[in-house]
């Protein structure tokens, strides 16, 4: 049986059925979340006020468990302080668009890369952060935790046991919570007494 003739129009000879057609229901690109931001206490730095934020604190006095000798006052207990420096910066980025490109775009291309350029906004806080955070190690060696990978080319990860171990650890040395944690969580305990 007989298909007939092959066609002797075929997109090689038909351009106009080769074109593209974009979606305009784009599709949502994948984002980190920016956990270290979250754990970040915000402090501000006054304007003319230098560039430097010097933070300090001082070190807690161990518990006393020696009896002093009746009628002796001992020596004075000597007050020592630990401090971190951040040095403000400046971190800039800008796009700049053709009137063209914006009036033939088939999206609204200035919103999708203010959208863009807000979560990069975002993940270059939780960098900064971090990197503040893994340095801290230097004046607080108990920040230094680091899990053992099965091995050099894999990755181990966060156990239920680590997770209850930090906060046992955390307890133990009476670390506070951080202001902002406690205005975050401030309102979801308000609403569980309200319930």
């Amino acid at each position: 049986m007989s298909l007939g003739f092959p066609a002797s129009n075929v997109t090689g000879n038909l351009p106009q059925s080769t074109v593209k057609f974009y979606d305009k229901q784009f599709v949502e690109n994948l984002k980190a979340e920016t956990p270290f931001v979250r754990c970040a206490e915000r402090r501000d730095l006054p304007l003319n006020s230098g560039n430097q934020l010097v933070l300090f604190e001082y070190n807690t006095f161990g518990a006393n468990t020696s009896q002093a000798t009746e009628g002796t006052p001992g020596a004075g207990i000597i007050a020592s302080l630990v401090s971190n420096t951040s040095t403000i910066g400046e971190y800039a980025d800008y796009a700049s668009f053709s009137s063209l490109a914006l009036a033939t775009a088939i999206d609204d291309t200035l919103a999708n890369v203010a959208k863009e350029l807000s979560y990069r906004l975002g993940q270059s806080l939780s960098n900064l952060v971090r990197y503040s955070v893994d340095g801290a190690s230097a004046i607080d060696s108990n920040v230094l935790v680091q899990l053992a990978a099965a091995s050099s080319s894999s990755f181990t990860s966060l156990s239920i046991g680590t997770i209850r171990a930090a906060i046992q650890s955390l307890a133990g040395r009476s670390v506070k919570p951080f202001m902002e944690a406690k205005k975050r969580f401030a309102g979801i305990n308000n609403y569980a007494i309200a319930a």
